[in-house]
Protein backbone atom coordinates (compact mmCIF):
# COMPACT_ATOMS: atom_id res chain seq x y z
CA UNK A 1 0.00 0.00 0.00
CA UNK A 2 1.25 3.48 -0.87
CA UNK A 3 2.52 5.45 2.10
CA UNK A 4 0.12 8.27 2.98
CA UNK A 5 1.41 11.77 2.34
CA UNK A 6 0.47 14.35 4.97
CA UNK A 7 0.59 17.36 2.66
CA UNK A 8 -1.83 20.23 2.05
CA UNK A 9 -3.97 18.09 -0.23
CA UNK A 10 -4.53 15.66 2.64
CA UNK A 11 -5.23 18.42 5.16
CA UNK A 12 -7.57 20.26 2.80
CA UNK A 13 -9.55 17.06 2.21
CA UNK A 14 -9.81 16.32 5.92
CA UNK A 15 -10.04 19.76 7.52
CA UNK A 16 -11.11 22.38 4.97
CA UNK A 17 -14.53 22.67 6.61
CA UNK A 18 -12.90 23.59 9.93
CA UNK A 19 -10.55 26.11 8.34
CA UNK A 20 -13.43 27.79 6.50
CA UNK A 21 -15.74 27.86 9.52
CA UNK A 22 -14.23 29.63 12.60
CA UNK A 23 -17.25 28.72 14.74
CA UNK A 24 -16.81 24.99 14.03
CA UNK A 25 -13.03 25.27 14.52
CA UNK A 26 -13.63 26.83 17.95
CA UNK A 27 -16.17 24.14 18.82
CA UNK A 28 -13.64 21.39 18.07
CA UNK A 29 -11.18 23.30 20.25
CA UNK A 30 -13.65 23.35 23.14
CA UNK A 31 -14.18 19.60 22.79
CA UNK A 32 -10.43 18.99 22.79
CA UNK A 33 -9.95 21.12 25.92
CA UNK A 34 -12.76 19.23 27.67
CA UNK A 35 -11.57 15.77 26.61
CA UNK A 36 -7.80 15.95 26.78
CA UNK A 37 -6.81 18.64 29.28
CA UNK A 38 -8.11 17.19 32.53
CA UNK A 39 -7.05 18.90 35.81
CA UNK A 40 -5.11 21.31 33.64
CA UNK A 41 -2.86 24.14 34.82
CA UNK A 42 -3.77 27.08 32.57
CA UNK A 43 -0.16 28.34 32.71
CA UNK A 44 1.25 25.01 31.49
CA UNK A 45 3.45 24.96 28.41
CA UNK A 46 1.94 22.49 25.93
CA UNK A 47 3.48 21.00 22.80
CA UNK A 48 1.32 19.16 20.29
CA UNK A 49 3.34 16.70 18.23
CA UNK A 50 1.54 16.34 14.91
CA UNK A 51 -0.38 19.58 15.25
CA UNK A 52 -2.37 19.38 12.03
CA UNK A 53 -4.50 22.50 11.69
CA UNK A 54 -4.18 23.25 15.41
CA UNK A 55 -7.72 23.13 16.80
CA UNK A 56 -6.69 20.92 19.75
CA UNK A 57 -4.68 23.87 21.08
CA UNK A 58 -7.29 26.53 20.33
CA UNK A 59 -7.97 27.33 23.99
CA UNK A 60 -4.50 26.63 25.41
CA UNK A 61 -2.58 29.73 26.51
CA UNK A 62 1.06 28.63 26.10
CA UNK A 63 0.95 26.50 22.95
CA UNK A 64 3.61 25.10 20.69
CA UNK A 65 3.44 22.78 17.72
CA UNK A 66 5.42 20.49 15.47
CA UNK A 67 4.16 18.93 12.24
CA UNK A 68 5.83 17.26 9.26
CA UNK A 69 3.69 19.41 6.93
CA UNK A 70 5.42 22.78 7.18
CA UNK A 71 2.85 24.30 4.79
CA UNK A 72 0.52 24.40 7.81
CA UNK A 73 2.80 26.67 9.79
CA UNK A 74 1.32 29.90 8.43
CA UNK A 75 -2.12 28.77 9.61
CA UNK A 76 -0.76 27.73 13.01
CA UNK A 77 1.11 30.98 13.58
CA UNK A 78 -2.04 32.96 12.77
CA UNK A 79 -3.65 31.04 15.64
CA UNK A 80 -0.91 31.87 18.11
CA UNK A 81 0.90 28.52 17.98
CA UNK A 82 4.70 28.73 18.11
CA UNK A 83 6.21 26.15 15.76
CA UNK A 84 9.45 24.18 15.42
CA UNK A 85 10.97 23.16 12.11
CA UNK A 86 12.56 19.99 13.51
CA UNK A 87 12.46 17.84 16.63
CA UNK A 88 16.03 18.94 17.35
CA UNK A 89 14.83 22.55 17.65
CA UNK A 90 12.37 21.64 20.40
CA UNK A 91 14.03 22.57 23.73
CA UNK A 92 14.75 19.83 26.28
CA UNK A 93 13.09 19.90 29.71
CA UNK A 94 10.76 22.72 28.68
CA UNK A 95 7.20 21.41 28.45
CA UNK A 96 4.65 20.56 31.12
CA UNK A 97 2.54 18.51 28.70
CA UNK A 98 2.89 16.96 25.25
CA UNK A 99 -0.18 15.93 23.28
CA UNK A 100 0.01 13.30 20.52
CA UNK A 101 -3.49 13.06 19.06
CA UNK A 102 -4.36 10.62 16.25
CA UNK A 103 -0.68 10.45 15.28
CA UNK A 104 1.02 7.48 17.00
CA UNK A 105 -0.69 4.98 14.68
CA UNK A 106 0.99 6.69 11.69
CA UNK A 107 4.57 6.70 13.00
CA UNK A 108 7.14 4.32 11.56
CA UNK A 109 9.13 4.22 14.82
CA UNK A 110 6.86 5.16 17.75
CA UNK A 111 9.34 4.05 20.43
CA UNK A 112 12.11 6.29 19.11
CA UNK A 113 9.67 9.20 18.86
CA UNK A 114 8.44 8.79 22.44
CA UNK A 115 11.98 8.57 23.79
CA UNK A 116 12.89 11.77 21.95
CA UNK A 117 9.77 13.56 23.22
CA UNK A 118 10.45 12.43 26.79
CA UNK A 119 13.57 14.62 26.72
CA UNK A 120 11.39 17.65 25.95
CA UNK A 121 9.29 17.27 29.12
CA UNK A 122 10.05 18.68 32.53
CA UNK A 123 10.49 16.15 35.33
CA UNK A 124 7.01 14.81 36.14
CA UNK A 125 5.71 16.33 32.90
CA UNK A 126 2.86 14.48 31.20
CA UNK A 127 2.50 12.95 27.78
CA UNK A 128 -1.04 12.46 26.48
CA UNK A 129 -1.68 10.02 23.66
CA UNK A 130 -4.98 9.77 21.79
CA UNK A 131 -5.47 6.94 19.29
CA UNK A 132 -8.48 5.40 17.55
CA UNK A 133 -9.79 2.16 19.00
CA UNK A 134 -8.33 -0.99 17.47
CA UNK A 135 -10.53 -3.30 15.44
CA UNK A 136 -8.88 -6.58 16.35
CA UNK A 137 -11.67 -9.03 15.55
CA UNK A 138 -12.98 -8.03 12.11
CA UNK A 139 -11.78 -10.57 9.53
CA UNK A 140 -12.46 -8.17 6.65
CA UNK A 141 -9.50 -6.11 7.89
CA UNK A 142 -7.05 -8.86 7.00
CA UNK A 143 -4.28 -7.64 4.68
CA UNK A 144 -5.54 -4.07 4.86
CA UNK A 145 -4.75 -0.87 6.70
CA UNK A 146 -7.08 1.98 7.57
CA UNK A 147 -6.52 5.70 6.92
CA UNK A 148 -2.79 5.29 6.43
CA UNK A 149 -2.34 3.63 9.82
CA UNK A 150 0.84 1.62 10.33
CA UNK A 151 -0.16 0.26 13.74
CA UNK A 152 -3.31 -0.23 15.80
CA UNK A 153 -3.18 0.29 19.54
CA UNK A 154 -5.02 -0.88 22.63
CA UNK A 155 -4.40 0.19 26.22
CA UNK A 156 -2.18 -2.83 26.91
CA UNK A 157 0.13 -2.09 23.98
CA UNK A 158 0.24 1.64 24.76
CA UNK A 159 1.07 0.98 28.41
CA UNK A 160 3.84 -1.49 27.53
CA UNK A 161 5.34 0.97 25.06
CA UNK A 162 5.24 3.89 27.49
CA UNK A 163 6.75 1.79 30.30
CA UNK A 164 9.61 0.76 28.01
CA UNK A 165 10.19 4.42 27.15
CA UNK A 166 10.52 5.41 30.82
CA UNK A 167 7.02 6.74 31.53
CA UNK A 168 4.62 5.89 34.36
CA UNK A 169 1.04 5.49 33.13
CA UNK A 170 -1.47 7.34 35.31
CA UNK A 171 -4.67 7.21 33.24
CA UNK A 172 -6.36 5.04 30.62
CA UNK A 173 -9.71 6.36 29.47
CA UNK A 174 -12.17 5.74 26.66
CA UNK A 175 -13.34 8.98 25.04
CA UNK A 176 -16.80 8.23 23.66
CA UNK A 177 -17.96 10.63 20.99
CA UNK A 178 -19.96 10.54 17.80
CA UNK A 179 -21.85 13.14 15.79
CA UNK A 180 -19.57 16.03 16.73
CA UNK A 181 -20.58 17.89 13.55
CA UNK A 182 -24.08 16.47 13.16
CA UNK A 183 -25.05 17.57 16.66
CA UNK A 184 -23.09 20.83 16.58
CA UNK A 185 -26.14 23.11 16.60
CA UNK A 186 -26.98 21.86 20.10
CA UNK A 187 -23.87 23.68 21.33
CA UNK A 188 -25.47 26.99 20.36
CA UNK A 189 -28.01 26.34 23.10
CA UNK A 190 -25.70 24.76 25.66
CA UNK A 191 -22.17 23.41 25.23
CA UNK A 192 -22.45 20.98 28.16
CA UNK A 193 -25.62 19.49 26.67
CA UNK A 194 -23.84 19.11 23.33
CA UNK A 195 -20.85 17.46 25.02
CA UNK A 196 -23.07 14.96 26.84
CA UNK A 197 -25.04 14.25 23.64
CA UNK A 198 -21.88 13.37 21.69
CA UNK A 199 -20.76 11.12 24.57
CA UNK A 200 -24.10 9.30 24.71
CA UNK A 201 -24.25 8.91 20.92
CA UNK A 202 -20.69 7.56 20.93
CA UNK A 203 -21.50 5.10 23.73
CA UNK A 204 -24.58 3.80 21.93
CA UNK A 205 -22.62 3.39 18.68
CA UNK A 206 -19.59 1.94 20.52
CA UNK A 207 -17.47 4.64 18.91
CA UNK A 208 -14.56 5.88 21.00
CA UNK A 209 -10.92 6.90 21.06
CA UNK A 210 -8.36 5.81 23.63
CA UNK A 211 -6.68 8.38 25.86
CA UNK A 212 -3.58 7.38 27.81
CA UNK A 213 -1.78 9.82 30.09
CA UNK A 214 1.71 9.05 31.39
CA UNK A 215 4.18 10.91 33.54
CA UNK A 216 7.90 11.34 33.02
CA UNK A 217 9.78 9.98 36.01
CA UNK A 218 12.28 12.26 37.70
CA UNK A 219 15.75 11.71 36.26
Amino acid sequence: MKKQEYNMEYHNQRFRKLLDNPWLYDLMGKLAKKNYFIEFNEEAKVLEFGTGVGYNLRFIKNKYGYDINKELYGILKERGIKTFDSIEQIPDGFFDEILICQVLEHLENPMETLKNLKKKLKNNGKIKIVVPKAYYTLPENMNTTKNGHLYCWGFLELNYLLNLCGFKVILNKKIYRRGVERLADISKLNFHLYFVATRIFGFLMRNFDLLTVAEKSRE
